[in-house]
């Protein structure tokens, strides 16, 4: 099981199989040695921020046929997947320099839209410059943006059967987050696994009204968006004319949320694009379970 979600949007008794699922991997973890992998991918936040301590080293090493192939030895990361580069300055890094970006909830009284956002690890370790892209393309609409302290989403280690550890990251992203949502923020995210996470897993970890609060303000930036513009069409910006052929592959975390308009229907409004949608299931990828050595050929 790589915790896609969707066996709970096609079974017709409605039964929550991936909670199912996260409960039968927590017990078994508690009972088996859990592997060289699952121990690297299960605690990925520090994997992340050693590449980025080491990115200059890390970047390289990565590149290398022979080191990946240690690598694989060692970690059980197949050594011809691809992984992206490390930032040598993490998103976290460069937001610390920037006086509002972890303001009050009271600072955003003087803003038309008000957006809390999680970036996850991607954008954080591997690609800053994409969420500070998200960030300048919901100035553009209007929209303040402010990012909380923040963890990794904490699927991952739901997905390898380590419930402590999964419940006190939702338990601090929860935390983190509260004040803005009470304030009137919505909480937004560019990735679909972290709103993922926000909206159906972190009620299986976490008990309270805090989880139902945060999770009901929680969108998927394209889903916001759309919702945003069509509430605002005097204010929305116009999309320049273009000339692009562009195919949109919709994620699985993003149908498990069974969300009503994605990115795909904000692209289809940009004059001059031929848009298709490939209307494909798994990507093949599958969060690291297409990293991993084993796994590799049925993933490609």
């Amino acid at each position: 099981c790589i915790e896609c979600g969707m066996c709970a949007v096609e079974c017709p008794s409605n039964v929550n199989i991936p909670k199912l699922m996260l409960e039968a991997k927590s017990k078994y973890r508690a009972q088996a040695k859990p592997k060289t992998v699952e121990r690297v991918l299960g605690n990925a936040g520090l994997v992340f921020e050693a590449g980025r301590l080491l990115a200059p080293v890390a970047n390289v090493a990565m590149r290398q046929s022979a080191l990946r192939g240690v690598g694989e030895h060692i970690a059980g990361i197949d050594r011809r997947r691809s992984l992206p580069d490390f930032s040598g300055k993490s998103l976290a890094r460069r937001l610390r320099g920037r006086g509002r970006s972890n303001s009050s909830p009271a600072t955003l009284d003087s803003y038309k839209g008000r957006v809390v956002f999680f970036y996850e690890m991607y954008a954080n370790y591997n690609d800053p410059d994409l969420a500070l892209i998200m960030e300048k393309l919901l100035h553009a609409h209007g929209v303040d943006v402010i990012f909380p302290p923040q963890r990794s989403s904490g699927i991952l280690e739901m997905a390898y059967g380590l419930p402590a550890k999964a419940a006190a990251t939702a338990r601090y992203n929860l935390n983190a987050t509260l004040p803005y949502v009470r304030a009137g923020a919505t909480l937004v995210s560019g990735e679909p696994t972290a709103s993922f996470a926000f909206r159906s897993h972190y009620a299986d970890y976490v008990d309270g009204p805090t989880v139902t609060e945060v999770a009901s303000a929680t969108r998927d930036l394209g889903e916001f968006l759309y919702e945003w513009r069509a509430a605002h069409p005097d204010t929305a910006p116009a999309a320049s004319p273009t000339d692009l052929v562009l195919a949109y592959h919709m994620p699985c975390h993003l149908k498990a949320q069974e969300v009503a308009h994605t990115f795909f229907d904000l692209v289809a409004e940009i004059p001059g694009v031929r848009l298709t949608d490939l209307s494909a299931g798994c990507c093949g990828m599958a969060g690291t379970f297409g990293t991993k050595a084993g796994s590799f050929e049925f993933s490609m």
